[in-house]
């Protein structure tokens, strides 16, 4: 199976996924969905799931795409430089895998559908490191953060949290943290699907 890894001195630490990372840059594109894009890189091979990411009222977007093999990867990334639309597409193999996501977590509302854009996932946290010390980690690389919730399991060896980002510009950068030590273990950073609420 292959990985794709942001920080090389910490392979081990990255889970195994199948899939790049599509930029792209056009007022076009504020009105392209998930299924729309799927609909693009379809004949690239089997998509297992596609995620847009951030601001929905920016120019400036990207996507996750993960395939179930490797081969469909290599055919996707043949079509950087592609026209979607107007412009032109940017694709590149993904720093991160996506993850599998509660459908009761999604978004309810317009307005939470906005918040998970400045929403990441964050795992691997180790116990010891409290929500204050999650807030200036990322406060101190990537910008102001809104909410977090933080969240930890007695069976499990370390923590898992949701950030919301004041700025999508924050989000974005939070995802060049996955491999960066926070406590005494490399971080995983994620899209998240999934608002902060209280009644997790």
């Amino acid at each position: 199976m292959a990985r794709l890894s942001l920080n090389p001195s910490a392979k081990e630490f990255v889970p195994p996924g199948k899939g790049f990372q599509e930029s792209w840059q056009s007022p076009f594109h504020q009105k392209v969905t998930e299924a729309s894009l799927a609909d693009v890189f379809k004949d690239s091979g089997k998509i297992v799931d596609c995620r847009v990411c951030g601001d929905p009222n920016s120019a400036m977007r990207f996507a996750f795409i993960e395939f179930a093999d490797e081969r469909a990867v290599q055919q996707a990334i043949k079509l950087n430089g592609a026209k979607l639309g107007k412009y032109p597409i940017r694709v590149m193999p993904s720093k991160t895998a996506i993850v599998p996501v509660n459908t009761s977590f999604l978004p309810r509302t317009q307005k939470e559908l906005e918040c998970c854009a400045r929403t990441v996932y964050v795992a691997n946290i180790d116990k010891r490191v409290d929500r204050e010390d999650v807030r200036q980690f990322f406060e101190t690389l990537c910008g102001p953060v809104k909410k977090i919730r933080l969240l930890s399991d007695y069976n499990k060896v370390s923590s898992i949290a949701f950030v919301e980002f004041a700025g999508f510009d924050s989000a974005r950068k939070a995802l060049d943290c996955s491999g960066a030590l926070l406590g005494m273990l490399p971080i995983r950073v994620t899209p998240s699907k999934a608002p902060v609420r209280d009644e997790y």
